[in-house]
């Protein structure tokens, strides 16, 4: 909402914000539906036959897969959001308000570089197995 320039160069987001509403909420129950359903896989070990426990990481596979689609897609976003914002900004001579949607540039693009280097560790680890000890949780 602050990328989109939400109280410094807007007032209302107007109908932007039932976009952010949807997309955080379908952030929010994917994640908690993924959660649960990891918690379950891998409490009720015992009590689940091997087919189940297949399909639910599965479905947790699938689930995170979107996750991962709506992050990509709020990032672009921003990204875009703010590229439109410090524009306005820079037309208009709001140097001190220029400069610190510059940093908030920054910051997300070291976010961004952060998660995808996590992420090809991840993938890396997952498919080498053996990068990190088994049960060690980085």
């Amino acid at each position: 909402m602050v990328s989109l320039g939400w109280g410094v160069v807007r007032d209302d987001l107007g109908p932007v914000m039932n976009r952010i509403t949807f997309l955080g909420g379908v952030y929010v129950a994917v994640s908690l539906v993924r959660d649960i359903m990891t918690v379950v896989a891998y409490t009720d070990v015992q009590k689940i036959s091997q087919e189940e426990e297949d399909e639910l990481f599965d479905i947790v596979s699938i689930l995170t897969l979107v996750i991962a689609l709506v992050d990509v897609l709020f990032y672009l976003w921003i990204i875009d959001s703010l590229n439109a914002t410090m524009e306005y900004l820079e037309g208009m001579n709001q140097t001190a308000k220029l400069l610190r949607y510059l940093r908030l540039r920054s910051v997300l693009l070291c976010s961004i570089l952060f998660a995808v280097v996590g992420s090809v560790f991840g993938i890396v680890d997952n498919y080498d197995q053996g990068i990190v000890e088994d049960g060690q949780q980085w």
